[in-house]
């Protein structure tokens, strides 16, 4: 059986939003897209996402703040987070939240990469946690 993840993918952008979500159903059906972060993050806490893919820098509730809100979270404390931005010069953010990844804007491949690691972190996760389950 093949294991299927659940992508939560934040932009403002619609077009750029489309084009993510696009990328990302190459590799798994199941990519859920919101414009708006607050409802992102309802969303989340009903469905915990295996990977979450967010623009930084949105009107509301940025990149950080949502950061900040996942990691206080016990069901999104443990998500890993790949976030987005036009600046390049922006990687050493993932620095300062535990999870957080980075890659640029229109980069694809890097995107692609990524998703496929964290999701395959999670998938050997989610395995080591139901055979300790199992012994217990």
């Amino acid at each position: 059986m093949e294991t299927t993840y659940n992508l939560v993918v934040i932009d403002n952008d619609q077009n750029y939003l489309n084009w993510i979500c696009s990328a990302a159903e190459s590799l798994t059906p199941n990519v859920r897209g919101f414009i708006d972060p607050s409802l992102a993050l309802s969303f989340m806490e009903e469905y915990p996402p295996s990977l979450l893919i967010m623009k930084i820098d949105m009107p509301r509730l940025d990149g950080k703040a949502m950061c900040e809100i996942m990691r206080k979270s016990s069901k999104l404390k443990d998500t890993p987070i790949v976030l987005i931005s036009g600046d390049t010069t922006i990687g050493d953010f993932s620095l300062y939240f535990k999870g957080v990844d980075f890659v640029g804007n229109n980069n694809v491949a890097g995107l692609l990469k990524k998703v496929k690691l964290y999701c395959g972190i999670k998938h050997t996760q989610d395995k080591i946690d139901e055979i300790t389950n199992g012994i217990h």
